[in-house]
């Protein structure tokens, strides 16, 4: 069946004067038109805000009967229509049938289809914006639409989109659908404060509607970006490289690993203007030089996948995976964790896609978290996330934990048997108290319990000085605890009242003189 995308109702925003808005209407219509002629270089000098998206669809079909010439004018005719009809500025759609090269690659292995140095030099990739393919396959029950989106200037691909289509009549339609599915709009980057981005929409200045005569947002349109949505922040650099024994200038571009935004806040009294919040494993993620060598720019997250498949590995040089650590998810802005699972034998976890796209996973391994990963379930297959070795931690944490638990023990029974032989030494049972005393004295003492604790203790040596400085804190906080609660005044302290009753004094006698402090060590 074809999941149709939802529509939101037009709400009459008056972002301009009538006519200034009509005037920056026909001003993109203006800078439209040479999109339909031959494309222009992507490279050559643009207004961000009021360039409408050039966008060229290449087409390959199966082969079988109802793809017959007049089909492929239909949907080759209809694909613009639908385009103008649901943006008429922002974007421009061509379509043609797809280089015979490419044809079975598209109908039949689009997920993983690359493209190679000498394809991206190929003119509709070189000069235009989005070149989106879409292959058409016959099914048992119908069709199948597939559509990907490579965005000419990242390089970088969109996840595949699918329609399922029962009858061929519905095929132009739902290409046109898997096309707007397909396409990713983008923003860029204006300003960085910390952990809020504002960005400038593609074509945010183009995006208007005639709506009972009042000049509003197109809300509808696949360029726009609503609030709340997720992003994904592309760095572009270009550098100077020696290729073939020249210095050439070489594009490279790259997503900033585990870091996305999200949109905050739509300034519509800017030409749409992004207000978002970083969220980012790293400090500082989009830090870093600007200028005309380093672009940054935020792609629309659109998961398209069911789950993703989230892998933890170790950090060593031939990465093992790492089972057991417990994975909770935080939604932005919320204050409550749910506990999501723990990772299997392959270290792995499914993330379903769910109502909220963004989550903040943490990672826990005992009582220490590893990691703080941002994901958008569906958005990619699988994940691979490194992490610090937290073995030896864990050791150190679990004979920690024993020794806590024997400490605790023995200053409970400490106390237990002061009391009873106060309680005796105030009956005059001076018999009774010494063999409480005998009692006492056989419990393990403070110096006893130090050096069995830094016995344990000599074995581990974390891997790194993070690893260490966790170990060390968990021993010291040990270590203090002995030295306040096994001191051997106590013993000092009974010793002395057990004789001073002995020789016939009362224990209310010496009790006032005797620091409070010390009778409850």
């Amino acid at each position: 069946m074809s999941n149709r995308r939802s529509v939101e109702f037009f709400k009459p925003v008056p972002l301009r004067p009538v006519v200034v808005r009509l005037a920056i209407w026909v001003t993109g219509c203006l800078l439209a038109w040479p999109s339909f002629c031959p494309m222009r270089c992507a490279a050559q000098d643009e207004i961000w805000e009021f360039s409408p998206y050039r966008i060229q669809v290449w087409l390959a079909f199966d082969a079988m009967p109802e793809f017959n010439p007049a089909m492929y004018s239909r949907i080759t005719a209809k694909i613009p229509e639908m385009a103008s009809i649901v943006d008429h500025s922002g974007w421009v759609v061509n379509v043609a049938d797809a280089p015979n090269h490419f044809r079975y690659s598209i109908i039949n292995e689009l997920a993983e289809l690359e493209l190679t140095p000498e394809e991206l030099e190929m003119e509709p990739i070189a000069q235009g914006d989005k070149l989106i393919m879409v292959g058409v396959r016959r099914e048992d029950s119908g069709f199948s639409v597939h559509a990907r989106e490579f965005d000419c200037r990242s390089q970088m691909w969109s996840t595949a989109a699918r329609r399922d289509v029962v009858s061929a009549e519905r095929l132009p339609a739902e290409i046109f659908r898997a096309v707007a599915q397909a396409f990713v709009p983008v923003a860029r980057i204006l300003e960085v404060d910390e952990s809020n981005v504002r960005a400038l929409l593609r074509a945010g200045g183009l995006l208007v509607v005639d709506k009972d005569g009042v000049l509003t947002t197109n809300k509808e349109s696949p360029a726009w970006i609503p609030e709340n949505a997720v992003l994904i922040p592309v760095m572009r650099r270009t550098l100077r490289k020696k290729v073939k024994g020249k210095v050439q200038a070489v594009q490279e571009t790259s997503i900033v690993e585990w870091t996305f935004a999200n949109v905050d806040q739509v300034d519509l009294a800017k030409e749409p203007e992004l207000v978002c919040t970083i969220y980012s494993a790293m400090r500082a993620p989009l830090g870093g030089k600007r200028g005309s060598r380093n672009q940054r720019t935020l792609r629309l997250a659109k998961p398209n996948l069911d789950a993703t498949a989230l892998y933890l590995t170790n950090r060593d040089k031939e990465p093992k995976p790492v089972a057991g650590y417990e994975i909770y998810s935080v939604l932005p802005g919320a204050k409550e964790s749910k506990l999501l699972g723990t990772t299997d034998w392959e270290g792995s976890i499914a993330l379903e896609r769910g109502s909220s796209s963004l989550q903040i996973l943490y990672v826990r391994s005992g009582s220490r978290v590893l990691a703080r990963l941002p994901v958008v379930p569906g958005l990619y297959g699988t994940l691979t996330a490194k992490m610090f070795s937290d073995d030896v931690r864990l050791r150190a944490e679990g004979i920690v934990r024993g020794m806590q638990n024997n400490l605790l023990n023995l200053i409970a029974t400490r106390q237990s048997l002061s009391v009873q032989t106060r309680a005796a030494l105030e009956k005059k049972e001076v018999d009774k108290a010494n063999l409480l005393m005998d009692e006492f004295r056989k419990l393990e003492t403070g110096s006893a319990f130090f050096v069995k604790l830094e016995e344990q203790a000599k074995g581990l040596e974390g891997k790194d000085a993070r690893e260490q400085e966790k170990i060390s804190a968990m021993f010291n906080e040990l270590r203090r605890l002995v030295g306040e609660h096994l001191s051997p005044e106590l013993n000092t302290t009974l010793t002395r009242e057990v004789e001073h009753v002995k020789n016939g004094g009362n224990l209310s006698d010496i009790l006032p003189s005797i620091d409070e402090a010390a009778e409850l060590k």
